[in-house]
């Protein structure tokens, strides 16, 4: 498996932008950045580290490369290349697009706020998968190469039911651009029928068409689709449209996994549980897989809040949830529920195999210390657990947390069960 480009490639004869460039990038995330001031240096940092080089960020002309050489020779190379340039007009961005480079910006004092917003997206995005469906050969191979350029993995269907088969087995797709004339079933119906699979918070759809109809961007719109893109369209305009659409799904989902996390814990938390368990629960009933729900409850916690401080409370509900997480990681759902209250729920795991996991955690806490300060402290927890089929999910819950109250009767420090 090769691993992930880490190397920034920034290439000019003058030092006013490559310096500020570079504490800039290496501030934002983790890669080496590589300076060259001639073209030669350039190609042999390039053939040096090929597989390494995650974009490269070169002036148009060098004093040893005075016709945008640079830039010919990463569009050889497949390396996602930002053209500097001195000024703007159509003679320089012709120069650059038929380098085959992601487009150009004209340095100024506020240009490195922009390109290393770029390197971040590209950085960010390498090898995400993106699906492109379009029954015309030379049409589908123009996008490949674009997305391509961008590092993305690219997916690739002739027709909507081929496409919406892809979807379902790469769940992870983060955008899907289509075609509008297609046979069996056009790029509307398409939209539609993803909408059914995936919102617009989870995944980005751009219309692609050459059709002079007007009204046809609106009507991609109204069917679900997050933008709409004209053949022929220029490259820069493509690539750019892809990466703001990616963007805005990703702030999306940034803003959601904020909404469903605890912020003390880091666990998902009780929204996440009832948004995201519901169709889980709906779906195992309806093929009759096992389904699983276990309420925990840490013991006295009451009594760790007035003996140390709410600070070492905070400390349990931590530590408790880091063993959680480690013993139950996704597909499991592990969320705080609140208080000193948590559950977990699983499919498809037999009674006896989830009733193991939950031993083997409960025995791990027991073992383990919380440090906290100066102090070790340590705690247990009562757990219920309900496995016996259920026609719903209150149901479910309301059992395992029947059984986690005759757990804590009992003694506590232990599982009860159905």
């Amino acid at each position: 498996m090769t691993s992930k480009p880490d190397i920034v490639l920034l290439v000019d004869d003058s030092q006013l932008i490559l310096h500020p460039l570079s504490q800039a990038v290496q501030q934002r995330i983790n890669v080496r950045v590589d300076l060259a001031h001639t073209f030669e240096r350039a190609k042999s940092l390039l053939k040096d580290h090929s597989e390494r080089i995650l974009c490269v960020v070169t002036n148009l002309t060098l004093k040893d490369a005075p016709s945008g050489e640079v830039a010919d020779y990463c569009g050889q190379h497949d390396v996602p290349t930002l053209v500097l340039t001195a000024n703007y007009d159509d003679s320089v961005r012709q120069l650059v697009q038929q380098r085959k480079a992601l487009g150009y910006i004209v340095k100024s004092p506020q240009c490195v706020d922009q390109i290393v917003q770029l390197i971040v997206q590209i950085h960010q995005r390498h090898g995400s998968k993106v699906l492109v469906v379009d029954d015309s050969v030379v049409n589908s191979k123009l996008q490949v190469m674009l997305l391509k350029m961008l590092k993305f993995e690219v997916l690739e269907a002739n027709n909507g039911h081929e496409a919406l088969f892809l979807l379902r087995e790469n769940p992870n797709v983060i955008l899907t651009l289509t075609d509008y004339e297609m046979p069996g079933m056009n790029g509307l119906e398409l939209v539609s029928e993803i909408r059914k699979l995936r919102s617009k918070e989870e995944m980005a759809v751009i219309g692609v068409s050459a059709t002079d109809n007007r009204a046809l961007s609106a009507q991609f719109l109204k069917m679900g689709a997050s933008d709409y893109i004209k053949k022929p369209f220029l490259d820069e305009e493509f690539q750019w449209r892809v990466l703001r659409n990616i963007e805005f799904v990703e702030q999306i989902q940034i803003i959601r996994d904020f909404s469903y996390r605890d912020y003390l814990t880091k666990l998902h938390n009780r929204r996440f549980f009832f948004d995201k368990v519901p169709p889980l629960f709906a779906e195992a009933l309806s093929r009759k897989t096992p389904v699983g729900a276990a309420m925990l409850d840490i013991d006295h916690f009451k009594q760790i809040n007035d003996t140390h401080g709410h600070d070492a409370g905070d400390a349990a509900l931590r530590h408790v949830s880091a063993l959680l997480a480690e013993c139950f990681p996704p597909p499991t759902v592990t969320v705080r529920f609140g208080g000193e209250e948590f559950c977990v729920f699983q499919t498809e795991t037999g009674a006896e195999t989830m009733a193991g996991r939950l031993e083997t955690f409960r025995r791990d806490l027991e073992k383990s210390l919380i440090h906290h300060h100066q102090k070790k402290l340590s705690c247990t927890i009562s757990i219920g657990l309900s496995t016996q089929p259920q026609k719903t999910l209150d149901q479910l819950l309301r059992k395992a947390d029947i059984l986690l109250y005759q757990a804590k009767h009992e003694g506590r420090n232990r599982i009860a069960k159905d």
